[in-house]
């Protein structure tokens, strides 16, 4: 058990997610900051340790260079402690890795972890731990980008958490808005259920399938598949692995 808290930075393709844990696991911080704004200063307030994980080489040796120190990061300085059956390992992203990590730990067996981010993911792991692989979509926001780019006539959609979801949409506005969010919302149900019978194999029950994301909150409300809201998930899954890189 680690005597002082941990932060994990969490490297994505468009934003920063940095997550505190206190010694025990408990988030007692988070920020989330894109990569189109400076993001010097918030990290010019952090204090070691610090871990790592990312899916962009680039992003991460911006941070590294804006810390100006030493920056661990899982899947090159400690590994990732899941057995990845795969076909091809290496194309796994790390952030995927580390999610089924934390999803297999927190439901102890079989689990799902469903990201709704730039991508829409629906990873599957196994009752001992092994990640099983799973499934990748485009996510809301890019998704839009490419309508936008293929029908420029198009208003953005809404994507907004609060805001009532309307069916059918009596507009075009309205109309974007329920196939964007409904529909995104069905493709994210099937992907979680195919995810769910590979993680379950030969055995009964539910699956526990954890949400994560940073668009996980507009689709929430409209799912069909139960889940458990986990928006730290793959910040979880990086400090599993500093945990264990040092015992």
């Amino acid at each position: 058990m680690p005597s002082s808290p941990l932060t994990v930075l969490d490297v994505g393709n468009s934003a920063l997610k940095i997550v505190v844990f206190d010694p025990s696991g408990k988030v007692v911080e988070a920020d989330r900051r894109t990569f189109a704004a400076p993001i010097e200063e918030a990290l010019a307030l952090l204090r070691p340790p610090l871990v790592a994980v990312s899916v962009n080489a680039d992003h991460l040796e911006r941070v590294r260079r804006a810390l100006g120190g030493p920056l661990p990061a899982v899947g090159t300085d400690l590994p990732v402690p899941l057995e990845n059956r795969t076909a091809r390992p290496g194309e796994t992203g790390l952030d995927r890795l580390c999610a089924a990590l934390a999803a297999h730990a927190r439901a102890r067996g079989p689990a799902v972890a469903l990201g709704v981010g730039t991508a829409i993911t629906a990873d599957a792991v196994g009752r001992t731990g092994a990640f099983l692989g799973g499934s990748i979509a485009p996510g809301l926001r890019a998704a839009a980008a490419g309508l936008r780019e293929a029908a420029p006539a198009l208003p953005p959609p809404d994507l907004a958490e609060d805001d009532p979801v309307p069916s059918p949409g009596r507009t075009t506005a309205e109309a974007l808005r329920a196939g964007f969010l409904l529909g995104f919302a069905g493709l994210a149900d099937r992907l979680a259920g195919e995810a769910a019978a590979a993680a379950r194999g030969r055995g009964r029950g539910r699956v526990p399938v954890f949400l994560h994301g940073g668009d996980a909150g507009a689709l929430a409300p409209l799912l069909r598949t139960r889940c458990t809201a986990a928006p730290h998930l793959v910040a979880e899954g990086a400090r599993i692995a500093w945990l264990r890189s040092r015992s």
